[in-house]
Parts: structure tokens; sequence; C-alpha cells
């Protein structure tokens, strides 16, 4: 019985990495990666980001198989929420305001610079959701000649232009401020003594 039950547990783990345990094939991907998607959503979904990524970068996968690709994006994954929050522990930005007018809509940013360093660059995105979370807006802002002192704060502003078929954007002009959820992912940051923080690529 023992033996059955060990034998059992096999099969069913062999099954479980049976995809995963395939070597990455451009021809059956698809495939594959739907299969790997019936069982984990999460595995799929990190295994897919890496696939495209690769594509981009002319990264040569063919000898890989599905559960090292998994392994390699998870690695990469960690990296890239380590490194975030570090950018984020660095530098915040807040909207302290925001008008509209008939075509366009103007936010003031408040940019604190908490590092002990002068900021000279930084870019990143920005993300307007409702309370809920609900994403209405989201863009990529940035500067590369507005510096920031070490342990000071800054407003710059910024518009958006829109129109009355742009429902989400129409939900952001709306809604006032403080109904607004603003997030601030910052990707890279650069000091004037050269150093550089980033996300991972």
């Amino acid at each position: 019985m023992r033996q059955f039950s060990i034998l059992l547990l096999s099969v069913i783990l062999f099954s479980c990495n049976g995809v995963l345990d395939k070597k990455y094939n451009q021809q059956t991907y698809h495939q594959d990666i739907k299969e790997i998607r019936d069982k984990d959503t999460t595995e799929a979904n990190l295994i897919g980001a890496y696939v495209l990524k690769a594509l981009f970068t002319k990264e040569d996968l063919s000898s890989k198989s599905y559960y090292d690709i998994l392994e390699i994006a998870e690695q990469h994954e960690k990296q890239v929420q380590e490194k975030t929050k570090e950018l984020e522990s660095l530098m915040t930005l807040s909207v302290t305001e925001k008008k509209e007018t008939r075509h366009y809509i103007f936010f003031t940013f408040n940019v604190k610079n908490q590092s002990d360093k002068k900021i000279v660059a930084y870019k990143g995105e920005i993300f307007i959701a409702d309370m809920f979370g609900d994403v209405y807006w989201h863009s990529g802002y940035g500067s590369e000649k507005d510096t920031i002192p070490a342990k000071s704060e800054k407003l710059f502003y910024a518009s958006v232009d829109y129109n009355d078929y742009d429902r989400r954007l129409n939900k952001v002009r709306e809604t006032s401020l403080d109904k607004l959820k603003l997030t601030w992912k910052p990707s890279k940051i650069m000091f004037e003594d050269g150093s550089i923080v980033e996300v991972p690529q």
C-alpha cells in the first residue's frame, strides 16, 4: 500500500511538472503556455512576460525548459520588487492640485528627494485610480533637467489633453482630487555624483 501511495504521488508530480520540464519551443509555445496557465496562472504570467522580453532582447531560450525560464523570471521579479522599493524610499511624488479646462487637465506634482544626494534626472510611471484601485489613466513621467537638492522638495507641473470620447480621462476630470488615488512607480534615478539606481529591465 505504501509503495502504491509513493507511485501515485510520483505520477501526480510528474503530470503537474510535465509541461514545465519541456524545452521552450517557439512552435509549440502557445499550446504549452495554455497548459501551464490551466494549472497555475501566476507561473504562466511570469513565463509569458519573460518570453516576451527575450523576444525583444533576442535572447535564445531554446536550451532552457519552462521550469528554467520560470526560475529566472521569479528571480528577476524579486530583483524588480527590491529595486522598486529602494527607489520609492529615495523619492516620492504626490499630486497637490488638479485643474480642468475644456480640453486639458492640469496637475501640480510635489516631488520630494528623500536621499542625501542631489537628484539630476529621474523617470517612472504615474497611475491615477479610483478609491478601489481601478486605474483610470497612467503615463510615463520624468525629467532630465529639473534637479532636486538632497532632502528637499519641488513643485512641478504637467498637463494632459483629452476629448469627450475618452471615458477614463473624463473620469479623472470629473472626480475630485480627494477621491483619486495616485501611485508613483519610479524606474530610474540619477544623482549628481553620477551614481544611478534603476529597476532591472
